[in-house]
């Protein structure tokens, strides 16, 4: 499994779309292959925090209401149980993640609109979610990509082009105003 990084790039693609005030997806030319999650509540100020922290409780609730199978293998009979935002998020192969949450109040559809962006896109059919089962990496021949390095403390792979955030004890996020 891959260690996650924020990834500032595409929070921009995201907030891109989301400033677009149009519920759904974004068309696949725009994200170029990432994979997106989105949530939406329809108060257009509802804080900002705690819709990002309402999405990824909602999409985290998707495992406890329709389960994975033991093999944790995408088939479209998974796919179909409604819980493609949760595999999304713990997709193994996927490393950098980028967030925004705005605010639409002159829309058609008054809402807040929360949403991330994912590289490299999730849920592809027959595809593990995250093996199990299997010894965590502790060198970087254990890693199964090109180049990729062992972080053995984190037991996680990380890509050559991947640049990490530096650990953070806690975060303190605060409102976002742009």
């Amino acid at each position: 499994m891959f260690k996650v990084s924020y990834d500032c790039a595409i929070e921009k693609s995201m907030m891109a779309w989301a400033k677009r005030c149009t519920w759904g997806h974004s068309p696949q030319s725009a994200r170029k292959g990432l994979g997106e999650n989105l949530w939406m509540i329809s108060q257009p100020d509802y804080n900002k925090t705690a819709s990002a922290i309402s999405a990824t409780a909602y999409w985290f609730y998707e495992l406890k209401r329709f389960g994975v199978p033991v093999d944790n293998v995408m088939t479209i009979k998974v796919f179909n149980r409604r819980v493609a935002h949760y595999t999304q998020v713990v997709w193994q192969r996927s490393d950098r993640i980028g967030c925004a949450v705005n605010w639409c109040t002159h829309s058609s559809v008054k809402m807040t609109f929360a949403g991330c962006q994912y590289r490299e896109a999730g849920n592809n059919l027959n595809g593990y979610i995250y093996e199990t089962g299997t010894s965590p990496c502790t060198s970087d021949t254990d890693c199964q990509c090109n180049d990729c390095k062992c972080n053995a403390t984190e037991a996680l792979c990380i890509r050559p082009d991947s640049t990490p955030m530096p650990a953070q004890k806690y975060a303190n996020p605060q409102p976002y105003h742009g």
